[in-house]
């Protein structure tokens, strides 16, 4: 579990307030490891790659659920709900047609909400499509403070998700 330890605020010499600062736990593994190289692989290499991506992932969204707990105090019910949706993304949509991870393709999250999840699942509904894009919120700050993508691009990813949930949804009312 990632750490919380306390940070002193101070005013010319004296200690105003105390405060827990949470410290993400990194225990997954650097994601350029899966960096495509243009190369043709084996479907046998394929699959290896993916499973280990996989494998790599589950760690990555137990630490977004410790991260949860401790810096935002989210019930284990709601934590389970954005870890499944932050799956959804990083081990169907990014692995759908090809080896793609958080650090190569975080910019496909605005088409993963807005078409992918909207015509793949048969209930989706107005709702959803907002806690999705409210769970891609929090995952990619998780990601942003895990210095998994650059703060330079966080701003713009949050954005995107804005743009796409909104995209997604009139996608559904118009249908």
């Amino acid at each position: 579990m990632g750490k919380n330890h306390l940070e002193k605020v101070r005013v010319n010499g004296d200690v105003l307030e105390q405060h827990s600062v949470y410290q993400i736990k990194k225990n997954w593994q650097d994601f350029s490891k899966w960096t495509p190289s243009g190369e043709v692989i084996k479907v046998s290499e394929y699959e290896t790659m993916t499973d280990e991506i996989r494998d790599n992932n589950a760690k990555l969204l137990e630490s977004f659920g410790e991260y949860l707990e401790a810096k935002e105090k989210l019930s284990q019910r709601v934590i389970k709900r954005h870890q499944e949706n932050a799956s959804l993304f990083i081990d169907d949509y990014l692995l759908y047609y090809g080896i793609k991870t958080l650090t190569t393709d975080a910019l496909e999250v605005g088409a993963f909400i807005s078409d992918w999840y909207v015509e793949k699942f048969l209930q989706v509904n107005l709702l959803n499509v907002s806690q999705l894009g409210t769970s891609m919120k929090k995952f990619f700050k998780f990601l942003e403070e895990a210095n998994e993508i650059p703060s330079s691009d966080a701003e713009g990813i949050r954005l995107m998700i804005k743009n796409a949930v909104k995209q997604g949804q009139l996608r559904l009312e118009n249908s």
